[in-house]
Formats: structure tokens, C-alpha cells, sequence
């Protein structure tokens, strides 16, 4: 009996072939390949370190971002505290302000009176004092183009009515 010959020409006895972990080796026409080595099993205890190592870091990484978001939020807090107290003393200012405004209205408005009231004391003064000097006129004589003197005196003016009064016989009294 004749045998067939082999169609890819490898050999069927895989267990004859050397294994080299560096490179394949190549039989009859056929090379051999490598399984991708599976990387060792991890143990639970490998893996509860390896969870405890990445807490431990996000932790870090949260208080450290806690702290800065602690920081910021003071440092606003704080400005806040200052704007509002300027806000304080501003209000307590312009209220001051407008107390002040409200007395120096009335105070204005108080003089506007007082000046109304004076205005019209004074007009009525006036009308007073010019009644009494038509009422002085009324008694007074006046006498025009009388040739002047030079030096005269109160005794030659009275002296000159005198003549006057005799003249026209009326009674002057000093």
C-alpha cells in the first residue's frame, strides 16, 4: 500500500517540535505560532491593595480639592462681609444725608416765612412812617425865595418867622 502524500507538508506530531519562547520555528513548511502569554492572575489581596492605593489617591485628590474650594469660598465670604459693610455705612450716610436735607428744608422754609412776615411788617412800617411825615407837613411852613445871607444862624431864622407872623398876624410859638 501506497500512502498519500502529505497536502501542506507539516507534520502531524506537534509534540515533536522544539518550543523556543523567542521566535517561532519553522517545520517542514509550516511556522509555528505563540499564544499571547495571559498576564498572572491577580490575588484578592494584590486587588484590595490596588483599591485601597486608588481611594487613598481620589481621597487626596478630593481634600485637596475641598480645601481649595474651602479657601475660595472663604476669601468670598470675607469680601462679601467687607462689601456689605461699606453697604452699611453708606446707607447710615445717605440717611444721615436726607435728615440733614429734611432740617435744612424746614429751616428754609421757616426763613421764607419770617421773610414774607418781615416783608409785610416792614411795608406797613413804611406806610406808618410816611402817614406821620405827611401829618408833620401838615403843621410845617414852608416859605420860598427868601434871599439868602451869608452866615445865618437858628436865632436869625427864628427872628425872620417872628416878622412874618406879626405881619400876617399869626402867633408862632417857639
Amino acid at each position: 500500500m501506497i500512502r498519500t502524500p502529505d497536502k501542506y507538508g507539516s507534520t502531524p506530531d506537534v509534540s515533536t517540535v522544539s518550543d523556543k519562547a523567542s521566535s517561532p520555528t519553522a517545520v517542514g513548511n509550516n511556522s509555528m505560532r505563540f499564544k499571547r502569554k495571559r498576564p498572572p492572575e491577580l490575588t484578592d489581596i494584590q486587588l484590595e491593595d490596588i483599591k485601597k492605593e486608588i481611594k487613598k489617591q481620589i481621597e487626596e485628590s478630593l481634600k485637596l480639592f475641598t480645601d481649595s474650594q474651602i479657601s475660595q469660598t472663604n476669601t468670598v465670604i470675607n469680601s462679601l462681609k467687607e462689601v456689605q459693610q461699606i453697604i452699611n455705612n453708606v446707607q447710615c450716610t445717605i440717611s444721615y444725608l436726607s435728615e440733614e436735607n429734611s432740617n435744612l428744608k424746614k429751616k428754609i422754609e421757616q426763613l421764607e416765612a419770617q421773610a414774607k412776615l418781615d416783608a409785610e411788617q416792614r411795608m406797613v412800617l413804611e406806610n406808618k412812617m410816611e402817614e406821620k411825615q405827611i401829618c408833620d407837613r401838615k403843621s410845617n411852613i414852608e416859605i420860598k425865595n427868601l434871599p439868602l445871607k451869608g452866615g445865618e444862624t437858628k436865632k436869625d431864622l427864628y427872628n425872620m418867622m417872628s416878622k412874618l407872623s406879626e405881619n400876617i398876624g399869626v402867633t408862632i410859638e417857639k
